[in-house]
């Protein structure tokens, strides 16, 4: 073989070394340019600490697309940081869906993990995702296992603050009061509070401390939930995509029978409350106006501070709760994996029959206290 035969063998392999390094950057990259198929959502959190622009987007597993841009959203109440999502593909994606900032194993990369909800309104292009769970500081987590601040694993104490959450709902309107000052109320939260001052006001009523007398006032309570409380809501967004595949009369059996199941785990509390405090620390809106988080800090009996956040909506003109967040942890998300894992293999009447069970043992649970 001659030099310049040598030469041009040379400069092929280059030339299509130099081919695939660029497929690989672009493909590795999460570039475009030969492609413009897809669309982009906006997804609002509070906290997103690690992720890159160019993390994965994953659904049940499977990625579906990338973390296009990242930036600061400021305004005199609140920061937020508003993660551009680009779809690879052309999904229906429902109004209620759920976007969380994951960790791939222990240490490994984050990504934004999607569950898509039931909703019968579907986002489209620019459309914002208001539900959303932000990223957890493993730092700070492992720092509480190190110096013996957490007993138990973060489920544990998850469920530990989840069981004094009928108290919360009583011990809001002091939060409220105290920040009257430093902000005009919204309309949701002007809602959350009356809701809330009422229900207050059964408690302080003589006849509550009567077990004689208490299961009118306790009704009365359990009315002022379902006032501000919208549990058809919470159903439809716990089942998620297989809602639609409920029956409308199997719809109603089984929001009857999770509301039981809310109302019993949360409100059987109230008599266990230990004067936990509950401040309230700012709210946010979606820019449609009609989706408003209203964050509270709940101050323990030992000092320590539980980020809860409500989430509301402004349905047929009444603003009410359809989610409720605890150390940035959904209630919704929380209720949507289980209830989808039983569906797998389970049917919707299976499913209702195990939340009237589950609403049973608590009501047991409750009278034998």
């Amino acid at each position: 073989m001659n030099s310049n035969s040598r030469a041009t063998a040379v400069g092929v392999f280059v030339l299509i070394g130099l081919l695939c390094l660029a497929y690989m950057t672009i493909k590795l990259g999460k570039m475009e340019f030969f492609s413009n198929e897809g669309f982009e959502l906006q997804a609002v959190f509070t906290n997103v600490s690690g992720l890159r622009v160019g993390a994965d987007i994953e659904m049940a597993g499977i990625p579906v697309g990338h973390v296009s841009k990242i930036s600061l959203r400021r305004t005199d109440t609140d920061t937020t940081a508003i993660v551009t999502l680009r779809f690879n593909q052309d999904l229906k994606l429902p109004d209620d869906t759920i976007a969380s900032v994951k960790t791939a194993g222990l240490i490994g990369d984050k990504f934004i993990a999607v569950a898509p909800g039931g909703s019968p309104d579907i986002l489209k292009a620019g459309d914002e995702i208001t539900d959303t769970e932000p990223s957890i500081d493993l730092g700070s987590l492992i720092s509480k296992y190190a110096f013996g601040e957490v007993k138990k694993i973060v489920h544990t104490r998850y469920l530990q603050t989840v069981r004094f959450l009928g108290a919360v709902l009583l011990t809001l309107c002091l939060g409220f009061a105290t920040a009257q000052s430093a902000q005009a109320e919204s309309a949701a939260r002007q809602a959350l509070e009356t809701s809330v001052t009422r229900i207050l006001d059964i408690i302080k009523n003589p006849g509550y401390v009567n077990p004689a007398t208490r299961a009118p006032l306790r009704r009365q309570i359990e009315d002022e939930v379902f006032h501000i409380f919208d549990f058809s809501e919470f159903s439809a967004r716990t089942v998620g995509q297989r809602w639609a595949s409920f029956t409308p009369a199997q719809q109603k059996k089984f929001s009857d029978a999770f509301a039981d199941l809310l109302l019993t785990t949360y409100l059987g509390k109230i008599d266990g409350y230990n004067g936990e405090k509950v401040t309230y620390t700012g709210e946010r809106s979606n820019a449609a106006g009609n989706r408003v988080e209203v964050s509270s800090d709940i101050t323990m009996k030992d000092g320590k501070k539980t980020p809860v956040s409500y989430r509301m909506m402004n349905k047929n003109g009444h603003w009410c709760v359809y989610d409720v967040l605890i150390e940035g942890v959904s209630l919704v998300k929380n209720y949507r994996t289980q209830f989808q894992d039983i569906l797998t293999t389970a049917s919707p009447d299976e499913l209702t029959t195990r939340v009237k069970t589950k609403a049973l043992e608590a009501r047991n649970g409750n009278a034998a206290k």
